[in-house]
């Protein structure tokens, strides 16, 4: 996709209209979409995107078939959150560490 695609809460929202309308670029779901501000380019694109990244599979958890997460669901952002969480205690460890040298050489 371009670099002309808008945020991300406009993509929920154009995401979330395609899916009401059984991820098909219906009528109704390109007047959605156009008062979300897209254009129809960017409408194909987000139609083609859905159906090439789960072939309309997706469960209501938001993970497709097979276990993977899709971007922004539950399991995925606490994937995340994990990852900065361990992130946060090894810089703690680190800065730590280093305190600890300092101190021990003053002695």
């Amino acid at each position: 996709m371009g670099g002309n695609m808008p945020d991300g809460g406009v993509m929920r929202q154009a995401m979330e209209a395609l899916q009401q309308a059984g991820g098909e670029l219906t009528d109704e779901a390109k007047e959605q979409l156009a008062a979300l501000g897209l254009i129809e380019e960017q409408m194909q694109q987000l139609s083609s995107f859905g159906s090439r990244r789960n072939g309309g599979n997706a469960r209501p958890d938001g993970n497709v078939p097979g276990g993977n997460a899709v971007p922004g669901s539950a399991e995925a952002v606490s994937g995340a959150n994990g990852l900065l969480w361990t992130a946060i205690v090894t810089l703690c460890l680190i800065v730590a560490t280093i305190i600890i040298a300092k101190m021990k050489r003053k002695y």
